[in-house]
């Protein structure tokens, strides 16, 4: 090899150190999805309108975790990110569901009754 085909990689090297960047330079799949969607975090309530697949990230080529039926209780985040929004379960998992698969729980679905409704008016 030639000294100046072995500056590149060591410059290219020296310019990620610099940026603050470590260790090795191809990381999983899952490792990726983590790190790259880890925000926003579910804060609201939300209940699984119909069975959903909860994906290791925001796309529907991630791989699934696993599978929420109908009518199960979850957080989730406020933002949509390509379609999906973060989501976890009581126990603890958490991961990405398509956001048409969500609905509001039923108690913050139901907007308050009018009160009398007609009573008292004069005929």
């Amino acid at each position: 090899m030639t000294p100046r085909a072995l500056a590149v990689p060591a410059a290219a090297a020296a310019l990620l150190a610099a940026a603050g960047c470590s260790g090795p330079l191809m990381r999983s799949e899952a490792e990726l999805a983590q790190r790259s969607f880890a925000a926003p975090d579910p804060v609201a309530p939300a209940v699984v309108a119909r069975q959903a697949a909860v994906r290791t990230g925001p796309d529907a080529a991630t791989p699934v975790k696993l599978t929420l039926a109908a009518g199960t209780e979850v957080r989730a985040a406020d933002q949509v990110v390509r379609g999906h929004r973060r989501i976890r379960t009581a126990d603890g998992q958490s991961g990405w569901i398509e956001a048409s698969a969500l609905s509001a729980p039923a108690a913050q679905a139901a907007a308050p009754s009018a009160a009398g409704g007609g009573a008292g008016q004069a005929q």
